[in-house]
């Protein structure tokens, strides 16, 4: 898989990076953010990606980085059961819809969290069969979602807001459209050799392809702007 990084306004690929097919998308935003600054000594102001990067670690690294994110999430965690219940960030826990409370109980291994009811106030609930929490036991209630639920949560909001509907749609052309331009007319949809470090080189000449035509219609624009303003003057 090629994990382009873009910039935006030019459309000029910075880093067009070959991993392994089984390497997931979410795990390799931070790294790539962190090489074009370094390497590109490039400053990133707002990021706009596919779901599949927005990891809630990520969401969070950026958020710390006062980069603005325009990138769905990925692990919802209970998203949908959460929904109905309200969170307090103060306590850390969550009031299901008749106000009793589930508390934080450990993180697992994977990074989830456990919410559950210190008694049994379930067995004898009128809202027992319709209660968003997972039931255990028949008579105790519980919810798993990701530690990093907080901000998944404030990215839903934030995804039905017209600025980042508009950032997700001009992606498809800005950068879907590059790896398009790509695959039908410069050969990346087929490895024309095997190992990654071939493969890495061909993405490199492809993305230096597709940067020259992009420059020079920019050149062009330049040296046409210029000729205008010798003719004028």
């Amino acid at each position: 898989k090629v994990h382009s990084t873009v910039e935006a306004e030019s459309r000029v690929i910075l880093d067009p990076h070959v991993t392994t097919g089984s390497t997931h998308d979410g795990k390799m935003l931070m790294d790539r953010i962190e090489y074009v600054q370094i390497n590109r000594d490039f400053e990133i102001k707002a990021v706009t990606a596919d779901r599949a990067y927005g990891f809630g670690e990520n969401l969070v690294a950026l958020e710390e980085q006062k980069i603005e994110a325009h990138i769905g999430t990925f692990h919802r965690g209970a998203g949908d059961a959460v929904k109905e219940l309200k969170y307090s960030v103060k306590k850390n826990s969550f009031r299901c819809p008749l106000g009793q409370t589930l508390y934080a109980q450990g993180t697992s291994a994977q990074g989830n969290v456990r919410f559950a009811f210190k008694d049994r106030p379930c067995t004898n609930c009128e809202q027992r069969q319709s209660c968003p929490a997972r039931p255990k036991l028949k008579q105790e209630k519980f919810i798993v979602v990701s530690q990093h639920h907080q901000i998944m949560r404030r990215t839903s909001e934030r995804e039905k807001t017209p600025l980042f509907a508009e950032k997700l749609k001009a992606r498809m052309w800005k950068i879907e459209g590059l790896f398009a331009e790509a695959k039908v007319n410069h050969c990346l949809s087929r490895a024309k050799n095997r190992g990654l470090a071939k493969v890495q080189i061909q993405a490199y000449m492809i993305g230096m392809v597709q940067n020259l035509k992009r420059l020079l219609v920019h050149s062009e624009a330049r040296i046409g702007d210029l000729i205008l303003n010798i003719f004028v003057e």
